[in-house]
């Protein structure tokens, strides 16, 4: 690792900003919250990020594949760049460094860390980082199928980044993460998620979770050999992981999304799939929307929550 890079504690959060007066004012009562949820890509264009984002005016970003100080990226901050323009602020969880190699071309090229991120108009309390399982291991790459893998030599592991924000003096718990795609399938992608809901077991409390969960397996996935076939109740080769995680596994824990499988959020030619959700559990949802913008492969999800005054 660089000297940048050896500055850093994987287990520690980053505070990007302190929020402006006149974002915030503690006396204020919302009748409305409006979240958006996006993996942005590295954040390889920063700017057409923020302008985005400043049209959508967002209260709540969460924010996944967050590049600083990668040479891909310019070298930017881009989570401390998106505070500044909004005047929020911002909290930062590592997942992994990224190690310069010979491999690695110019739209690889590391030098930084690369991350999960939660942005916000109002003070963010109790910001912490939760490692999750390990189903694909970075350090030692096995799977030759990924060779992106074997390119970009990373330290680190997947994680969520969880805080709280109070709204109107109530407490709601805001995630964002991003589950595994190189190994594991959909059996992995679902070991994550119920390890991560361990942390949040109280069903009545208020709670948002933005991510990309990868959620690509389908049965092309499977006949190609791309997605693992056992080891889950309920789901069949027939059965899109979409519609299963919707079906079977959001509703026992209360955990509901607006947008449909058809709402795609990711494309590659002439596929598309659903990787990106945001959930709530204990909020009402007034509307939602994914997206259009194409300053990242992902589209952002939009979501808009009825607040007790």
């Amino acid at each position: 690792m660089n000297e940048f890079q050896k500055a850093f504690d994987i287990d520690s959060i980053y505070i990007k900003n302190s929020i402006r007066e006149e974002t915030y004012n503690k006396k204020d009562i919302l009748n409305e919250l409006k979240v958006i949820s996006w993996n942005i890509g590295r954040g390889y264009i920063c700017d057409e990020i923020i302008t985005y984002i400043k049209e959508i005016n967002p209260d709540v970003l969460l924010l996944q594949e967050v590049d600083w100080n990668n040479d891909r990226t310019l070298n930017k901050d881009i989570a401390q760049e998106v505070c500044d323009e909004l005047g929020f602020q911002g909290v930062y969880a590592i997942e992994f460094f990224e190690l310069n190699s010979i491999f690695r071309g110019n739209k690889r090229r590391g030098g930084g860390v690369h991350g999960n991120v939660i942005i916000s108009r109002f003070p963010i309390n109790n910001a912490r980082r939760i490692a999750l399982p390990e189903i694909y291991s970075w350090n030692k790459p096995r799977n030759p199928l990924y060779l992106s893998a074997f390119l970009e030599k990373r330290k680190g592991g997947r994680c969520a980044l969880a805080a709280s924000i109070e709204v109107n003096g109530e407490d709601i718990d805001f995630i964002t993460t991003h589950f595994e795609d190189k190994a594991g399938g959909a059996e992995g992608r679902f070991f994550q998620f119920t390890e991560l809901m361990k942390h949040f077991k109280q069903i009545s409390k208020p709670l948002i979770i933005g991510s990309d969960f990868n959620t690509h397996a389908n049965l092309f996935s499977v006949v190609f050999g791309i997605e693992r076939k056992r080891g889950l109740r309920q789901r069949n080769i027939i059965l899109p992981e979409c519609a299963w995680w919707k079906s079977y596994v959001l509703p026992p824990l209360n955990l509901f999304e607006q947008h449909k499988c058809n709402e795609t959020t990711f494309s590659l030619g002439p596929f598309s799939w659903k990787l990106d959700w945001l959930l709530s559990r204990s909020i009402p949802t007034i509307n939602s929307y994914v997206g259009k913008s194409k300053a990242s492969d992902h589209k952002p999800l939009i979501a808009t929550y009825k607040i007790k005054e």
